[in-house]
């Protein structure tokens, strides 16, 4: 049964969606309850004949009330747009504010930021309740000096139950924040982005942050970075960031990482599920950081979209946080382990799937680097001019694999300055390489044949692994690569948001089983058998198109009947 608050906000809804855009709609419904309870807290009606009759009149007395914060009062488009009859139906409805609850109200309007999708770039991302309770299970809401870093964090504050010991730190003050201002007595304060990276240490006993996702501040830095390092600093005892996977793994926020890992901070490594964000594509992670950790212990990963929906596994993840348990979807890692990954703190780097379980357990196993050179082929730059000292060379791509795992003869012809040409020529195929795709379609296997020509090289997407070992043969590293062990393993190792990738690390260190004479010529032996029949279905196609071309008399005959 729905509340009073919300009956009010859908009758509000129902009256004013004719005349705004939705967008717009649940920034005008949010101001308009936050006037009226205003008004009705200090006035004891919405409207009062000494200080305002008019929807006008009353908007321009509240922005007074509220300091600041009433510049957002009024930019609202309400009184001119509404037109007179609508007017008297808003206020008329608008008197059933009278006796409302402000924290059931400011829950109504929560859910109609869900509702609405109401999620342009300077307006808060809603939460849903699932991520509310997870977020919060983390701290300990009693505790005094509760901080909330950015806009999205807004939605958080109706769930708090001391609310005078709780301050907003948001870059924008919108609908939202006044509303939350009025209605919670929310501490509100608007900051520039450069004044987020300056804030006093240790202000707050806890940290919430939700940074605008993916976002670049100036240059190359990201939101994030800035999140993650201002709540470390902020908190005294713990803070929770929400932050977009890349964050675990690129370049960028390399150094970050590594900050948490040295000053012994990073508590915990959550991945979420996609949908855990409405109206986002991203799975966001959580960062867990605790001022309390003690030397030596473990950080937790765990990848929790295998939980199921966040409605029903909020609970177990915090109970797997408290108690630090290892569940088949989780990991604890010694700081060192993440520092020998260069600072990695990808899920599944720590986390070990069916297929790692399976490879680690495989007899006589040496690193791939023991038994191959490894050559990680480079982006070259095809000469667009085609100038005469330029040399061409045909590029192999994951489109040049053979059915038969082969590399055809490449499409792709560039022409490259000398200032590439050893770049171009350190990446030459022979015969007998086996090309494995890194980036992009992970996995994507191909054995180099003997009809290589000089001109052949491995375009970026590949590495070019090259036996030098008399312990394995191309053949057999081949058919090891491109099995459905080594396949499901590669693709559990894998990294990226958008572009999925392997780190160098994880084929130079995949585990090789070293086989005996006898097993490694059986392997050869079922490779030679397997292209024979490969050959045999090329026959046969070629024999299927020759009957087919021999219809066509029969087909011409019947058109001239």
């Amino acid at each position: 049964m729905k509340s009073t608050e919300q009956r009010l906000v859908d009758q509000l809804f129902e009256i004013l969606y004719p005349i705004f855009s939705a967008e717009n709609l649940v920034s005008e419904i949010t101001l308009l309850c936050t006037c009226g309870y205003l008004s009705e807290q200090k006035y004891g009606s919405v409207l009062s004949d000494a200080h305002h009759s008019n929807l006008q009149d009353l908007y321009f007395e509240i922005a007074k009330d509220v300091g600041q914060q009433g510049e957002v009062i009024e930019r609202s488009e309400l009184p001119q747009k509404c037109p007179l009859l609508t007017q008297g139906q808003v206020l008329n409805a608008l008197q059933g504010i009278s006796g409302t609850d402000p924290r059931r109200l400011a829950c109504a309007l929560a859910a109609l930021h869900l509702k609405t999708g109401n999620h342009r770039s300077c307006h808060p991302l809603p939460l849903h309740d699932s991520l509310i309770t997870l977020l919060l299970g983390f701290i300990n809401t009693d505790q005094h000096l509760i901080g909330l870093h950015y806009l999205s964090s807004v939605f958080l504050a109706p769930s708090l139950p001391r609310l005078n010991q709780v301050c907003l730190k948001t870059q924008w003050i919108e609908p939202i924040t006044v509303a939350m201002s009025v209605l919670l007595n929310l501490n509100v304060s608007r900051h520039e982005l450069r004044e987020f990276e300056s804030m006093p240490s240790g202000e707050f006993e806890s940290v919430i942050s939700i940074p605008p996702l993916g976002q670049r501040l100036e240059g190359t830095r990201l939101y994030e970075e800035t999140a993650v390092r201002q709540a470390a600093n902020q908190c005294k005892s713990k803070a929770v960031i929400v932050i977009p996977p890349s964050v675990l793994h690129q370049k960028a926020t390399a150094g970050l990482r590594q900050y948490l890992i040295e000053k012994n901070l990073l508590d915990a490594v959550i991945l979420l599920s996609k949908g855990t964000l409405p109206y986002s594509g991203i799975a966001p992670a959580l960062f867990v950081i605790s001022k309390h950790r003690a030397k030596g212990e473990p950080v937790l990963f765990l990848n929790a979209d295998p939980m199921g929906p966040l409605e029903k596994s909020a609970s177990s993840i915090l109970e797997l946080y408290a108690t630090k348990s290892v569940a088949e979807n989780g990991a604890l890692a010694a700081t060192e382990v993440i520092a020998d990954n260069d600072y990695d703190l990808s899920v599944h780097l720590y986390q070990q799937g069916v297929a790692t379980k399976q490879i680690s357990k495989l007899p006589n196993t040496v690193p791939l680097s023991q038994l191959a050179e490894i050559i990680r082929a480079q982006s070259l730059k095809d000469l667009a001019d085609r100038p005469d000292d330029a040399q061409p060379f045909l590029e192999a791509i994951v489109g040049d694999i053979s059915e038969t795992g082969q590399i055809n003869e490449p499409s792709k012809k560039i022409y490259v300055d000398d200032k590439q040409l050893r770049r171009a020529r350190s990446q030459r195929l022979q015969s007998g390489d086996v090309l494995l795709s890194v980036k992009g379609s992970i996995g994507r296997t191909a054995l180099v044949g003997n009809d290589c020509e000089p001109s052949w090289i491995a375009g970026q997407l590949f590495q070019i692994i090259r036996p030098y070992s008399k312990l394995i043969s191309s053949a057999y590293l081949y058919r090891y690569l491109s099995s459905s062990l080594v396949q499901a393993y590669l693709k559990e190792m894998e990294t990226g948001a958008t572009i999925q990738s392997l780190k160098a690390n994880v084929v130079s260190e995949l585990p090789v089983p070293v086989p005996d004479e006898q097993t490694k010529t059986h392997i050869e032996a079922l490779h030679e058998d397997i292209m024979h029949q490969y050959q045999a279905i090329q026959a046969h196609r070629e024999n299927i198109e020759s009957l087919e071309h021999e219809c066509w008399p029969i087909a011409d005959n019947a058109a001239n009947a």
